[in-house]
């Protein structure tokens, strides 16, 4: 058995065209999907090259510019939806739309811990498609699915990313198969992590819970769109945390092919390519409302004409390329000169280790925000506490306004507070941001969030030596560890 390398992209489209099956799918090392072929079955016929989209000529370094490319700024109206959806819900609005014709999506679910290809035929089941699933996805036997709804005349809608669909589209180029009922969208692609790696995550999480975890969510909008955070449910119960966000970001993790992608520019495969529109608050400030908002390009005459299906149930904006900061349309993430440390620390001492040394990994905050949650309520219990600003705006803070939340405990919050400016006017769970200087002369409380024995200490001594708080009572939420209260 050979290989193809470390730069398979994991898109299926080569086992689907190999007349003799000497193509398979298997698991590499780094836990990535990838292929082997069989080298005494294969008869050397080249069709798996020619439909692969990591192969290419260096004329075909970058994908073809479509001549009518439109880019927008995009927002579902409707609000309580768009707050369900990973940026402005314009995926959701054209895959209705396709559902509406009878048509037929193809897309990204999360199942059994594993982000996996599934045919969707029914307005019940788009639910399972919608949210970005940060791992690299299992195609499974699309192809052969997409090829068959086009062979029955049926309107079928493909997302992915770009290397996915080109390997689809050049697939069924191939086996000669009319596309004229395809329409297809690519993603503005930051580079997909290991599943493998993922999956080490859970583990991870499961054996300090004790539990199994449900509902992983790897982009919870709680927080705000602007606010990368995760969230997940263990034993009914909601927990956020950035661990995950941390490893995504980290750049050591991500597929060979993500760091070298021919797709990191204007040039897009698809008819519609989507992402989120990062700049809105500076381009188009009327539109930054923290709720989420999409970028969407129409790269052909088939993506202007599904736009034109949801503009009824949209607000948009035409808008030139440079109003939108999106890296991934300039160039490919950059690979992290830890990469090959990281593996190598992976191999020999295994996934807890790798993360702790080169992912930021914390671990264990979501225990700390439930402790200092139920430290909070036994000093409202004992009368310390009635109306209150909470300090800290990160995930700790944020664990514990979702306790608030759902308990509907019997406390007064004013607002939160934090030192950096830039959330000030942002609103959280209904609760907005402040300035310290709108408290000058107030009374009430200031709760210290932070799951830090020392930066509770640092911030205490802080916010006591400042004028704007001499009215105030601190209270330091108690945990595993001592705290000290005013």
């Amino acid at each position: 058995m050979k290989t193809y390398g470390e730069l398979c992209c994991g898109c299926m489209a080569c086992i689907n065209v190999c007349p003799v099956h000497a193509i398979q799918r298997v698991v590499d090392e780094k836990g990535f999907y990838s292929v082997s072929v069989d080298s005494e079955v294969c008869i050397n016929c080249g069709k798996c090259l020619s439909v692969c989209p990591i192969h290419y000529t260096q004329e075909e370094r970058k994908p073809e510019m479509h001549e009518v490319q439109q880019i927008y700024a995009v927002q579902a109206k409707d609000g309580e939806k768009r707050l369900k959806s990973q940026s402005g819900g314009a995926y959701t609005l054209f895959a209705k739309a396709i559902l509406e014709d009878q048509g037929i999506l193809y897309g990204v679910s999360f199942e059994k811990n594993e982000a996996v290809y599934i045919r969707v035929d029914e307005i019940n089941k788009l639910e399972l498609l919608k949210g970005s699933k940060y791992i690299q996805a299992n195609m499974g036997n699309v192809i052969e699915q997409v090829e068959s709804d086009l062979a029955d005349g049926r309107v079928v809608l493909y997302a992915g990313t770009p290397c996915y669909v080109e390997g689809l589209l050049k697939c069924l180029k191939e086996k000669r198969v009319r596309t004229s009922n395809l329409y297809t969208i690519d993603l503005v692609c930051h580079g997909v992590p290991s599943p493998g790696i993922f999956k080490d995550y859970l583990s991870v999480l499961e054996n300090q819970y004790e539990e199994d975890v449900h509902s992983f969510n790897f982009r919870d909008k709680l927080f705000g769109w602007g606010d990368h955070v995760c969230s997940y449910k263990v034993n009914g119960k909601k927990f956020f945390s950035r661990d995950f966000v941390n490893i995504f970001y980290s750049s050591v993790c991500l597929n060979e092919s993500c760091y070298v992608c021919r797709y990191s520019s204007m040039h897009r495969v698809s008819d519609i390519t989507i992402g989120d529109y990062w700049g809105i608050k500076e381009s188009y400030p009327d539109m930054d409302d923290n709720l989420g908002t999409s970028l969407v390009i129409l790269n052909t005459e088939k993506g202007k004409e599904l736009f034109e299906c949801i503009k009824d149930k949209i607000v948009y904006q035409r808008t030139p390329a440079s109003d939108c900061k999106q890296r991934n349309l300039m160039s490919p993430t950059e690979k992290s000169e830890k990469y090959d440390e990281f593996w190598q620390l992976y191999y020999e001492r295994g996934f807890l280790k790798a993360v702790q040394e080169y992912c930021d990994y914390k671990g264990k905050e979501e225990r700390w925000a439930s402790e200092l949650y139920e430290s909070l309520c036994a000093q409202l219990e004992e009368g310390k506490i009635n109306e209150v600003y909470l300090y800290g705006i990160g995930v700790t803070m944020m664990q514990i306004l979702y306790h608030i939340q759902e308990s509907n405990i019997d406390i007064k919050i004013i607002g939160l507070l934090d030192r950096n400016e830039k959330y000030v006017g942002r609103r959280y769970f209904g609760y907005e941001v402040v300035r310290e200087q709108m408290l000058l002369d107030s009374e009430g409380s200031i709760v210290i969030c932070s799951k830090s024995e020392n930066n509770t200490s640092i911030i205490l001594k802080r916010l006591q030596s400042k004028k704007e708080y001499e009215n105030m009572k601190f209270v330091c939420l108690k945990s595993s560890w001592n705290t000290v209260e005013k």
